[in-house]
């Protein structure tokens, strides 16, 4: 069993302040998500992930290159 003098702090709520973060948080979520800003995030995010795809295949491809045949 938990010490019931924890339950104190388990539960507490931090009042007004949690609400209003929360809110604040879902209010600017949703101005960047219906501005173009997202866009160029997707964007971003596509080409940054185009090119580890491509670091990932060259080091793949050096590593296959470079073992002994006997190993691969």
């Amino acid at each position: 069993m938990r010490d019931p003098r924890l339950r104190h702090y388990i539960y507490q709520a931090n009042g007004p302040k949690t609400a209003l973060g929360c809110g604040l948080l879902l209010l600017f979520l949703g101005v960047i998500l219906l501005s173009p800003v997202i866009a160029i995030l997707i964007d971003i995010l596509g080409w940054t992930l185009v090119v580890l795809g491509l670091i990932a295949i060259a080091v793949a491809a050096y590593g296959w290159l470079t073992t002994p045949r006997r190993l691969r």
